[in-house]
């Protein structure tokens, strides 16, 4: 009887072994595992006298940037590493003053108050932080990139111009913006500092996104993408149901636009997949910033007046009232 229960103890640990082993290989299997996300966003939120710069973290605010004294905006966001780098502009009772601001404490200060400056764009390589808006210079905005708080102007302040966009590629800096000329607003893109290309008139005014893939260049603006846009002859994607682009990503041979339409009665927010448009709401609302992580779709945006970011199209509140300007998504460590 002993003998016969020391036989069945010892079969029933082989069993429970090869269970464990299985189990343990099923959960070590990358395949068998969902990967998870951390989903950043940045904006702003209402909080019953001012406007609040913040930043959200998967759907909960993670913290403000600004203490509510004064009007703030965080419009832009990039994560490097542990690093989050975020760019905007706090009113400071007679003007606005651009700002960086890294993991919730201010980095840069990139205007000295004297006179409006904006920023809308932010991109990180390496240990260099850069930065895409504009300063007024008392009468005319003057286009700027800023790379680790210094200033370097795109535009000679003899007409009006802003920057909207910047991305790095490599050892490249890309701005995108445009440039009142004549009294018409012409689309721009600076490389490293220099012109680098002129949209033609009445193709794109201002160009709001850019993104580098490999050798080529896109740049967005109005209803239209262009693909290597200096190219002899450029690809030009035209989105008939778009009425403005504000953001772009590239994802293998896919290509994604956010922005609105206007559908008659009022704007209503759209995500565009190689031109096929789905729209997002059927509120007055705009996406403002794409990215694409794991074939998931993040946009963020507005809502009515709550700010909003949509995964896949279901979309969460952030803010009773306020609006979600950049998401960046890191892959869980």
């Amino acid at each position: 009887m002993k003998t016969t229960n020391r036989i069945l103890s010892a079969i029933l640990m082989i069993g429970l072994a090869v269970f464990a082993s299985c189990s343990t290989s099923d959960d070590n299997n990358p395949e068998q595992i969902e990967k998870q996300a951390d989903v950043y966003v940045a904006g702003w939120e209402y909080d019953g006298t001012q406007d609040v710069a913040k930043v959200w973290e998967n759907g909960t605010e993670l913290y403000n940037l600004t203490d509510g004294t004064q009007n703030a905006i965080a419009r832009s966001l990039f994560v490097s590493g542990n690093d989050v780098y975020v760019a905007g502009e706090e009113f400071n009772g007679t003007k606005d003053v651009a700002k960086v601001w890294k993991n919730g404490k201010k980095l840069h200060e990139l205007s000295d108050g004297t006179q409006n400056a904006f920023v809308y764009s932010v991109s990180v390589s390496g240990s260099d932080v850069y930065v895409a808006g504009e300063e007024s210079n008392g009468t005319k905005r003057i286009a700027k990139v800023w790379k680790n708080g210094v200033a370097t102007p795109l535009t000679d302040g003899v007409n009006n111009a802003r920057a909207f966009t910047v991305f790095v590629s490599g050892s490249d800096v890309y701005v995108g913006g445009g440039e009142q000329i004549d009294g018409v607003n012409r689309g721009k893109i600076w490389k490293n500092g220099n012109l680098y290309f002129t949209f033609p008139k009445n193709t794109i005014d201002y160009v709001n996104a850019i993104y580098v893939q490999g050798t080529d260049v896109y740049a967005a603006g109005d209803n239209q993408y262009w693909i290597n846009p200096a190219a002899k002859t450029p690809t030009i994607i035209k989105i008939p149901d778009s009425y403005n682009i504000n953001s772009l990503f590239v994802s293998g041979n896919d290509v994604y636009a956010a922005g609105w339409e206007y559908d008659g009665t009022q704007d209503v927010a759209k995500v565009w997949k190689n031109s096929i448009g789905t729209k997002l709401s059927n509120e007055d609302s705009e996406a403002n910033s794409v990215f694409v992580w794991n074939n998931k779709v993040f946009i963020a945006g507005n809502e009515g007046s709550p700010a909003v970011i949509w995964e896949d199209g279901k979309p969460t509140k952030l803010a009773i009232e306020g609006s979600a300007y950049s998401v960046f998504v890191v892959e869980r460590k």
